[in-house]
């Protein structure tokens, strides 16, 4: 499999300084994918989908954080608060990114001869508050 994406995924998003766009993501999952000693096993279609819905996600967060969580539209006299709607774009990709993070996971997961520790996608966050140490 080459290290590259697809030509065609140049045409998903807008690389901006500091985020990662779809071919980093990409080559970012498959040189995780050849320590795993997997990716032989991962269909690249998969690998490609993760990297275009993140991708997405990472724009989806970036007009947020450019726009905010509400806006003003309308006229100078007539301003209404409005509710961003990337907000449920992207609560949308994070779903999609989970999903097809898990096709990857579960192959590497179920075949790799190393132990990698849990789930690198994971949100650490979560992590913690969902396990408790041992006594």
């Amino acid at each position: 499999m080459p290290p590259d994406p697809p030509e065609w995924t140049a045409y998903y998003g807008t690389k901006t300084a500091g985020e990662p766009d779809v071919g980093d993501i990409y080559r970012t999952t498959v040189q995780w994918l050849e320590k795993t000693g997997c990716l032989h096993l991962v269909n690249p279609e998969y690998i490609t989908d993760y990297a275009i819905i993140k991708a997405s996600w990472y724009e989806s967060q970036r007009m947020i954080t450019r726009y905010g969580l509400h806006y003003i539209k309308g006229e100078v006299d007539k301003k209404v608060l409005q509710y961003n709607p990337m907000i449920d774009a992207a609560v949308k990709y994070h779903k999609m990114t989970e999903l097809a993070w898990a096709k990857i996971w579960n192959i590497v997961a179920q075949n790799s001869e190393i132990y990698f520790g849990d789930d690198p996608n994971r949100d650490s966050t979560s992590y913690l508050l969902n396990h408790k140490p041992e006594r």
